[in-house]
């Protein structure tokens, strides 16, 4: 196989991948990243951000406005538990302890879209308390990154509510609503 760069900036680089039998395929090669789900039993609420992402952008939401879980990119040499309690108190304000994180999948991250991108995701759970949330205040986010996350505190019946109507746009946030929702009714049933 061989590769030719079409395409690199900070961010992400765009690979021009010629396979054995001569096949071209574009891959997108970039950092992998994380996201968190984050719920206050003694609220039973979970915590996410809204923002706006313009690759989903509609007619109906020409803004890219979406509900997702908070989530980051891998950066340096920070752990992906390190990187979850970042970005936990960057888009949420919400302070989460490393120790407190439960990596799902045994810990091994997920492809995010085999056919095209590099990038992996790690997916986390934490419980928190609520002193852990700051108040007085719900727009997060790190200007430097051109981020800007307003925090929403979903409860549960409501994300159900969400999820079964279909209105999470996003995977990640699929992926850990659906775990989380799992997880409680199986701690009902017991």
């Amino acid at each position: 196989m061989s590769q030719k760069t079409i395409f690199a900036n900070h961010f992400l680089r765009l690979e021009q991948v010629t396979d054995e039998n001569g096949h071209n395929r574009n891959v997108v090669i970039t950092s992998d990243s994380v996201a968190l789900l984050i719920y206050i039993p003694a609220w039973e609420k979970v915590a996410l951000v809204q923002q706006s992402r313009p690759a989903v952008a509609t007619r109906e939401n020409p803004a890219g406005i979406i509900e997702e879980a908070l989530a980051g990119r891998l950066e340096g040499d920070a752990s992906v538990r390190e990187t979850m309690t970042r970005e936990a108190y960057e888009e949420t304000g919400i302070t989460v302890e490393a120790c407190d994180i439960e990596l799902l999948n045994g810990g091994e991250p997920l492809a995010m879209s085999p056919g095209l991108l590099t990038e992996k995701i790690y997916l986390g759970f934490a419980q928190v308390a609520p002193y852990s949330v700051t108040l007085g205040t719900t727009a997060y986010g790190v200007s430097e990154e051109s981020e800007a996350t307003h925090r929403l505190l979903i409860p549960v019946l409501r994300l159900k509510e969400m999820f079964t109507r279909g209105e999470i746009q996003d995977i990640k946030t699929w992926a850990l609503v659906q775990w989380f929702l799992i997880r409680e009714a199986r701690k009902k049933a017991v």
